[in-house]
């Protein structure tokens, strides 16, 4: 068995690749070469930016906003109070919000209408935070 390996060595056989792989790895390397001739231009990215800035450019993909990243912004803005001289009302994208004393926030119902002011009909005390 050593000397058939010796001798497979000597040939260069011993771990050669077959046809098939040989040509598997000659057409990897023709596809790399390829691909590195059809990056786009500077000039081409630089338009398709200006154009649409949503689309993907140079492998780069626009993150879109989560959820949970939105409902932290419109909590930041709900629950900055109004200055002092300021409406107790405002619009805020076509949709108008109120000053709730109870929620201590800007929201869509009227203060009188609050669920959470205890002289509401519907009003349910706050579940106590033991058992």
């Amino acid at each position: 068995a050593t000397n058939k390996y010796n001798a497979l060595i000597a040939q260069g056989r011993w771990g050669a690749k077959s046809p098939s792989e040989q040509r598997i790895v000659a057409l990897t390397s023709q596809m790399e070469t390829l691909k590195g001739d059809l990056k786009l231009s500077k000039d081409l990215i630089a338009k398709l930016k200006k154009s649409d800035p949503k689309k993907e450019v140079d492998g780069k993909k626009k993150k879109k906003e989560t959820n949970k990243e939105r409902q932290k912004r419109d909590e930041k803005w709900k629950k900055t109070p109004p200055k002092a001289g300021e409406k107790h009302t405002k619009k805020h994208n076509k949709t108008t919000y109120h000053l709730c004393p109870h929620h201590d926030a800007w929201v869509m119902h009227k203060p009188a209408k609050c669920r959470a002011n205890p002289t509401h009909p519907d009003y349910k005390a706050p579940r106590s935070a033991t058992p």
